[in-house]
């Protein structure tokens, strides 16, 4: 084969190809349980879980730098309100307490996301959220970064398992 690449690269690139191309094949068909929410729900949950590995990776660049205050600070700023989640899985009503006035019909994604979320699915969520608060909590409390780093891996956990069972398509 006259090419400007080797043999071995030109492998290399074939091999590298074909690992692009099984990771770009639609989804269907991946066995991941799927979950139908409207469109809108299903972009906002996407921007939310941007936002949430954004916070997270920042909360892990001050964890790398120790600095416990900036941790607090974080993890206080970005954790929603735990009420919500925690009555999203129990199936009780939204509190004052856990509503997001910044979203137009609020209480509305608050009732469409109990319908068309799996009981699973929201016990995960509570999980994390759960978590995120135990990072919050210990670096109030002066904790040292380790205890917080070893939350931050069960909260990365929680967001795997999720990703591996689930995925959500428009309803």
């Amino acid at each position: 084969m006259n090419s400007p690449f080797g043999m071995k690269s030109w492998r290399l690139f074939l091999a590298l190809a074909a690992v692009f191309f099984a990771f770009a094949l639609p989804a269907r068909g991946d066995g991941r349980i799927v979950v139908k929410v409207p469109q809108a729900d299903r972009e906002l949950l996407q921007k939310d879980m941007v936002r949430f590995m954004e916070q997270q990776h920042a909360l892990i660049d001050a964890l790398a730098a120790r600095d416990m205050k900036r941790v607090e600070t974080l993890a206080r700023s970005a954790r929603p309100p735990l009420a919500r989640i925690r009555a999203l899985a129990s199936g009780k009503p939204l509190p004052l307490e856990g509503r997001l006035p910044q979203i137009k019909g609020d209480e509305a994604l608050f009732l469409r996301m109990r319908k068309n979320l799996p009981p699973p699915f929201l016990n995960m969520l509570l999980g994390m959220r759960e978590t995120w608060a135990k990072i919050e909590n210990d670096a109030s409390q002066g904790k040292d970064a380790e205890q917080a780093l070893k939350h931050m891996s069960a909260l990365q956990g929680h967001c795997v398992a999720c990703h591996k069972l689930y995925r959500t398509e428009d309803r």
